[in-house]
């Protein structure tokens, strides 16, 4: 396995970390498509999960804001 097999191996295992929903959620990507993904499009797929987590958390700490009691 050269370096750049190595690279691409662990921005899939954080895209499929970031796809998941919670702990016990088991979702894989199958590791044959990385010979059709260059380092720059996993990239990106990273980047966009990441901006898609941090939009999904920012949505329920506003649903949960309308909860709160004032005092």
């Amino acid at each position: 396995m050269n370096e750049n097999d190595a690279l691409k191996r662990e921005l899939l295992a954080e895209i499929e970390t970031l796809m998941r929903y919670d702990e016990g959620d088991k979702t894989t990507i199958e590791p044959s498509l990385l010979e059709y993904l260059d380092t720059e499009a996993l990239r990106q797929i990273v980047q966009n999960l990441r901006k898609r987590r941090e939009r999904i958390i920012e949505e329920e700490r506003n649903w949960l804001a309308q909860f709160r009691r004032e005092e």
